[in-house]
């Protein structure tokens, strides 16, 4: 049996994120994705992970930080409503 999994961002795309409670805007360096099957209950848990490279706002260096897919957005827009929803 084989699955398609879907994501909703790749390597190079610009993506919105709180980092500070700060909106931050960052590159994808890379896409993580796993995947846990299990007996009983039969579920399974598909994990997407985004690594993100930034420029720190603060100390002005580059950082590579590591996110799940709820927490990250293409747009400002779109972050900031997600802030209404909690």
């Amino acid at each position: 049996m084989s699955y398609i999994i879907e994501h909703k961002y790749t390597v190079g795309d610009f993506i919105q994120f709180m980092y500070s409670n700060k909106v931050t805007e960052g590159k994808v360096e890379s896409v993580q994705i796993s995947v846990n099957k299990r007996r009983y209950p039969k579920i399974t848990e598909t994990k997407i992970n985004y690594y993100i490279a930034f420029k720190h706002p603060m100390l002005q260096t580059n950082e590579t930080i590591n996110l799940s897919e709820i927490d990250v957005f293409a747009t400002k827009e779109e972050l900031l409503a997600s802030l209404w929803n909690i």
